[in-house]
C-alpha cells in the first residue's frame, strides 16, 4: 500500500513538472519577441481583440481570455479606452502558486509606450502576444 501511494505521488510530481515546463516553453520562457507569429500560450494576433483592464497596482489574476487584468508599471494611460499593440512578453516564470506575472510593453496610438504587469494562470489564460492588438481601459 505504501509503495502504491509513493508511486502515485511520484507520478503526480512528474506530471506537474512537465505541465510547468510546457507552460514556460509555450510562453517563450521570458523571451522578448517582436514576431507576430507566436503560438502556444499566446493569443494569435488579429484573432480576437481582448480588453485589458489596467489598475494602478497589481490586480488579481486575469479571470478570462477576453477580459484581462494588468497593473500599470510605467507610463501614462489616456482617460478613455485606447487600442494598443503589445510589443513584448517577458518575465513569464510562474510563482509558487503557478501564476505568471508577465511584463508587457504596449504601444499606444500616440507612439508612447506603457509597461504592464499581467498576472495570469497560463493553463487558463494566454499571455499577451507581441503584435496583438488589445483595448486598454483604466479600472
Amino acid at each position: 500500500m505504501v509503495r502504491k501511494t509513493h508511486r502515485a505521488r511520484s507520478l503526480i510530481a512528474v506530471l506537474a513538472f512537465a505541465a510547468l515546463a510546457v507552460g514556460l516553453a509555450a510562453c517563450g520562457g521570458g523571451e522578448t519577441s517582436s514576431s507576430a507569429s507566436t503560438a502556444g500560450a499566446h493569443a494569435v494576433p488579429g484573432e480576437v481583440e481582448r480588453t485589458v483592464i489596467v489598475y494602478d497596482n497589481v490586480p488579481a489574476p486575469s479571470p478570462s481570455q477576453v477580459i484581462l487584468h494588468a497593473g500599470l508599471e510605467e507610463g501614462q494611460l489616456p482617460a478613455e479606452p485606447v487600442t494598443a499593440v503589445i510589443l513584448t512578453d517577458e518575465e513569464c516564470e510562474p510563482d509558487s502558486q503557478g501564476i505568471s506575472h508577465c511584463r508587457n510593453e504596449a504601444q499606444l496610438p500616440s507612439g508612447e509606450t506603457v509597461v504592464l504587469r499581467h498576472s495570469h494562470d497560463m493553463m487558463q489564460v494566454e499571455c499577451l502576444a507581441p503584435g496583438e492588438e488589445v483595448v486598454l481601459r483604466r479600472a
